[in-house]
């Protein structure tokens, strides 16, 4: 049965404060004609306390019981960036070679207060300090198929205030409720330091462009003493078979660090650690340059692999032994597929562009009984796009759009039992205008953006509806 359109967790009393401040500093040396070096250093704090209702699964009725959530979040990140690049030729090559080495330091602090609706303990305890909460729910069950127990205004009903939520939150895990949580600050850091080099080489008189590169990321974590290191490589080609075609391929290997879990159960809270996700790719195709330029485009094959991921026990707390872990590494999940675009530029002041593609993304192998053969996480089986742009003559005006289809059906989560958790497929359109002109001898743009045109309703992310149709005006000057 499908999930109605109005299927949405937000409640009557959701509440989300951001707070942020960003700053950074580029500079560029040029050394040469073929030299030059860059550096950056930047930095970004953000501060944010919300309040709405999570969790995982409903019940047999397909009811909704729902956890009341508070979560207070502070997040300090700072980048620092230096690269060298040189352009020289050897021999018969030439060369553009690229050194850096980049560094990435965040900082945290959280705290999470939760009360699990799907706990008798709780009900029981809620109920003896609120007796007048019907069966002493955090949040009033609905059902996620008929959306009986919503309120009139289509929200689900929070039946406590953020400040009991937390303070009852305390309380509760203070007294030992099984479905509580209060974990009133947890500290982290991840530092993550880079180095790498690569070097593009073009040979055969310019028809044979290879790519090679070597990548080393050391990463230190808060709460384990061990550096996790990783050495990746990239290496790739293209070559001219003929005038406006050319073969090309690709090799690259990827390294990200997994972030940590809390486990509540115990006091105080244990912080996991796991090793970091790993993957592997590979692109193959050709690229193709016709009729004077006016028709381009490629179309390539793609096979990618990623292990070492980090799931959460699918198991509800109020089930799960004291043995068996909140989350662990699992499995393997790959990506299959093709892609196609297509460039038209009729004449200058036109141009269009069509993609294509068709990706078969789900769990290979897996440690969850059930879950192999689940599709990834918003992943549509095939996708459309058309762009395009034409300017009138010499008037300075402009206009475009672009109109995007993904097939269905897309799910949502690619956990067990959560698989019928999907939407279907949707399309969505973004059109613009503009109005470029001199003004005091400085070049002005005027533009007008319209996005999701057609005000349709769908999911950009995992159970978060699209925002609906915005205008945007925007006026742009060169000094």
């Amino acid at each position: 049965m499908d999930v109605d359109q109005d299927y949405s967790p937000i409640t009557n009393r959701d509440y989300t404060t951001n707070e942020g401040d960003a700053w950074s500093i580029d500079f560029t040396q040029t050394l040469s004609d073929n030299m030059y070096l860059r550096a950056t250093v930047a930095d970004t704090s953000k501060f944010t306390d919300m309040f709405n209702l999570v969790g995982c699964c409903t019940n047999a009725d397909f009811e909704f019981t729902g956890i009341s959530n508070v979560e207070i979040r502070n997040n300090d990140n700072r980048n620092y960036y230096l690269d060298f690049n040189a352009n020289f030729d050897v021999g018969n090559t030439s060369h553009t070679l690229l050194i850096g080495a980049q560094k990435d330091e965040d900082d945290s602090f959280g705290q999470t207060y939760r009360l699990n609706g799907g706990s008798g303990a709780i009900r029981t305890a809620l109920m003896a300090v609120r007796p007048d909460i019907p069966g002493g729910y955090p949040v009033t069950p609905w059902n996620v198929l008929t959306n009986e127990g919503k309120t009139s205004e289509g929200t689900v009903e929070m039946n406590l205030t953020r400040q009991e939520a937390q303070d009852l939150a305390i309380q509760f895990r203070a007294d030992g409720v099984g479905g509580s949580t209060a974990n009133q600050g947890t500290p982290g850091f991840t530092n993550n330091t880079s180095y790498f080099i690569m070097d593009q080489i073009k040979a055969v008189e310019g028809k044979l462009n290879v790519l090679a590169g070597l990548r080393r990321d050391t990463v230190e974590q808060s709460n384990t003493s061990e550096e996790v290191s990783n050495t990746s490589i990239q290496a790739g080609f293209t070559f001219e078979l003929s005038e406006g075609l050319n073969l090309y391929s690709l090799y690259s290997e990827s390294f990200v660090p997994n972030g940590n879990r809390v486990d509540n159960r115990v006091d105080p809270p244990l912080i996991l650690t796991f090793a970091p996700s790993q993957g592997e790719g590979i692109d193959v195709g050709f690229k193709f340059d016709l009729i004077e330029n006016k028709l381009s485009g490629s179309i390539a094959y793609f096979d990618i692999d990623r292990t070492n991921i980090l799931q959460n026990n699918p198991l509800p707390a109020s089930q799960r032994p004291p043995e068996e872990p909140v989350a662990f590494l699992s499995g393997l999940e790959n990506s299959t597929g093709y892609e196609a675009q297509i460039f038209y530029t009729p004449s200058p002041s036109s141009q269009f562009i069509l993609s294509y593609a068709h990706n078969d993304a789900k769990i290979e192998e897996t440690l969850i009984a059930g879950a192999q053969g689940l599709r990834l996480d918003q992943s549509a089986k095939n996708a459309v796009s058309i762009t395009g742009r034409h300017t009138f003559g010499d008037t300075g005006f402009f206009v475009g759009g672009n109109w995007l289809y993904r097939q269905g059906r897309i799910q949502q989560f690619s956990i067990v039992r959560r698989e019928w958790a999907y939407q279907r497929g949707y399309s969505t359109a973004n059109v613009f205008a503009g109005y470029n002109t001199e003004i005091a001898g400085r070049n002005h743009t005027f533009r007008l953006n319209v996005q999701n045109a057609l005000d349709g309703l769908y999911f950009d992310r995992t159970e978060t509806f699209a925002l609906g149709r915005r205008w945007f005006l925007s006026w742009g000057f060169e000094l």
